[in-house]
């Protein structure tokens, strides 16, 4: 029923809003040889989820209903309806799949018109609408591959539908594609996220943010994305030294990112190192320096705090004293990856108005 690949791919480029670029692939029509081209678009982010318009004897006229589907299968505000092909004879029909559904194909009989009509609906029991026209002549089955919507229909018509047939795109839904916010803010900063949805929504959409401790970072609720971007931003204040991973979801899709929070800077004592480290990766190594070489100051205590698991803290200190080499003002120790977890790494020197500084590190896999 598919026309050779290499021409009905011929990836005709569909520019959606957001600026991605959308292959449409077509399936063969089915019917006679008459009547002037159609082509009934949806258009970029939409996908076809009814056929409605007027029949008879033979179908007289089609017209595409469209709709934008959400990761859980819903439908994002009303029904969208394309332009019509074919005349003004016959009664009114509607082919509609049910929500959580799509047009994946028709099926119906044709002779030198298309005189019966049936659509093929994704994830719904029946799979079929109901059917219009009559099943008088050759019998068609035209289907959309298994990862792909219909995006449009197609065909020739004049009075009446004398030829049709689809156009199929890659399935798309509205979902939350990514969540970034900075690795790593001190204590009393603000880190800004930023949401990426799928595609531009057709009506704004609230994601709801979460934290996996709220205490850390106090998350504004939720972010509105609007009709003409697929971006929402917030910012979020880091009240706590310590580890958070930062969730956005709407509608049955969700994303994550971590945030690690450190303490306040010292100007006289600086730690620095990784922000994560890997559960079965290789020891990770940190700096710590003071402003200037003083002789009476040649070490560094550290010590490991935070959340406690099973096994004591996520990482582990193989020396908890990080001595200064001679004229030095910086030295590296390792930290060694114990289990999944946040740890803080509490580094001081004995003198007086230098505080102690807290670098936090989380473990992951």
């Amino acid at each position: 029923m598919w026309r050779n690949r290499s021409i009905v791919l011929a990836a005709v480029a569909l520019c959606a809003a957001s600026g991605d670029v959308l292959a449409t692939d077509y399936t063969e029509l089915a019917g006679g040889s008459g009547g002037s081209a159609f082509n009934l678009d949806c258009g970029a982010n939409m996908s076809l989820v009814g056929i409605q318009g007027k029949a008879g004897s033979m179908v007289d006229s089609v017209q595409g209903v469209c709709a934008q589907i959400n990761a859980d299968g819903s439908r994002l505000g009303g029904n969208k309806l394309t332009g019509k092909a074919g005349g003004a004879g016959g009664d009114s029909y509607y082919l509609q799949c049910l929500s959580g559904s799509t047009i994946k194909g028709i099926k119906g009989h044709v002779g030198g018109y298309v005189n019966g009509l049936t659509a093929l609906c994704s994830a719904t029991t029946p799979e079929f609408t109901g059917s219009v026209g009559r099943a008088n002549g050759t019998w068609f089955n035209r289907s959309c591959p298994a990862n792909m919507d219909a995006r449009l229909i197609r065909g020739r018509a004049g009075s009446w539908i004398d030829a049709i047939g689809l156009g199929c795109k890659t399935a798309q839904r509205l979902k939350v594609d990514t969540v970034s916010i900075p690795s790593s803010v001190r204590v009393g900063q603000t880190a800004p996220l930023t949401v990426t949805m799928s595609m531009v929504p057709v009506e704004s959409v609230s994601v709801h943010l979460g934290s996996s401790n709220v205490r850390l970072t106090p998350m504004p609720g939720s972010v509105t994305v609007g009709t003409s971007t697929t971006k929402a931003s917030a910012n979020v204040a880091a009240s706590e030294t310590g580890c958070a991973r930062v969730t956005a979801s709407y509608k049955g899709s969700s994303a994550w990112a971590d945030l690690v929070v450190h303490g306040p800077a010292s100007p006289g004592l600086v730690v620095t190192g990784p922000t994560t480290i890997r559960r079965y990766g290789p020891p990770a190594s940190f700096t710590v320096s003071i402003p200037s070489a003083e002789p009476q100051y040649t070490s560094v205590q550290l010590s490991v705090r935070g959340p406690q698991t099973l096994l004591g803290p996520a990482v582990y200190l193989p020396s908890e004293l990080v001595n200064f080499a001679p004229g030095k003002v910086s030295a590296t120790f390792q930290v060694l990856p114990r289990t999944l977890g946040c740890a803080l790494i509490h580094a001081s020197i004995s003198k007086v108005g230098v505080p102690s500084v807290i670098h936090a590190v989380m473990v992951i896999e």
